[in-house]
């Protein structure tokens, strides 16, 4: 299964490809994933860039960023409205959020958001969760950047919310940070979205995963780790119960996408200033750069 990330971007409905960053993004169970970039084109052309990943089963997945780490002229969309935006894509790929810091916005509210345009997209949502890192995200805003135990129970609860919300007639919860009374939400998501939970904590994100993921993301920062985290939950799996087999694997790392093998070397600088180690060494073993002819072989070799 491959998606397709809208990040850091100025999107342009009509002709997205003239001012969109678009990030290509494969699940895979056991498998790392990878995000790539595609280099913003000059204004005056008009030829959309081609996308390597020609695949059936794609994930559409805004990044829930409402600020960045990149200077402050590049800020990314709204990650809802970007969802709304991509929803009149073909029916058969899905929409989600890589991902939701729980305790940024109202969990019950954000819950029927969900829902809501769940039944607008006919089932296709994909929900990504997780506790938060960057306290700009949430101090921008005027909410609070909680402890790293605050914004673990957060997540915790908020995921609690959202099952029961989606599936129950009606819901009250007295958690510590999320409440809910007598709450409705219908109509109900056509079916129980799956779940996908991002972060690299060991003791805690991973046995979240563990308990309640449909999808773990481990982040681009964490790539050297990733056979150690997936160990980690398989361990947290055992203790919950679950086989490893429910859960679909997912590594954050950036690709860039060159018009040619020459541009290649400068984009990766640019990505190296842009994003720091945010999203992985863009030039470590799990990046991709190239044409997109190069971006494709690289990639079915590690799907093999």
């Amino acid at each position: 299964m491959l998606g397709l990330w809208l990040p850091w971007a100025w999107l342009s409905w009509w002709r997205p490809w003239q001012r969109a960053n678009l990030f290509c993004h494969p699940f895979h169970n056991g498998i790392d994933g990878r995000i790539v970039e595609v280099e913003e084109l000059d204004a005056a052309d008009s030829t959309p860039p081609v996308c390597p990943l020609d695949r059936e089963d794609t994930v559409l997945v805004a990044i829930d960023r409402v600020v960045g780490r990149q200077p402050r002229d590049i800020e990314p969309v709204h990650p809802g409205a970007s969802g709304d935006v991509v929803i009149p894509f073909p029916a058969q790929e899905e929409i989600g959020t890589l991902v939701t810091p729980a305790g940024m916005r109202n969990p019950a509210q954000l819950g029927k958001v969900i829902a809501t345009i769940d039944n607008i997209a006919g089932g296709r949502i994909i929900p990504g969760l997780g506790a938060g890192w960057m306290p700009r995200e949430f101090t921008d805003f005027g909410v609070p950047f909680l402890s790293t135990g605050d914004r673990m129970r957060q997540l915790r609860e908020t995921v609690t919310l959202w099952k029961r919300m989606w599936s129950e007639p009606e819901v009250t919860m007295e958690g510590r940070f999320v409440q809910a009374h007598n709450l409705v939400c219908e109509p109900k998501p056509p079916r129980m979205p799956p779940l996908l939970i991002g972060g690299a904590g060991e003791k805690v994100t991973l046995k979240i995963a563990a308990r309640e993921a449909a999808i773990w993301n481990n982040l681009a920062a964490h790539q050297g780790a990733l056979a150690r985290k997936i160990d980690v939950l398989k361990e947290h799996c055992v203790t919950v119960g679950r086989p490893i087999e429910e859960i679909t694997i997912s590594q954050q790392c950036l690709v860039t996408i060159a018009p040619d093998e020459a541009s290649a070397g400068p984009m990766v600088d640019t990505a190296k200033k842009i994003f720091g180690g945010h999203l992985g060494d863009p030039t470590g073993p799990l990046a991709i750069s190239g044409t997109p002819e190069r971006v494709r072989e690289q990639i079915r070799r590690d799907e093999a």
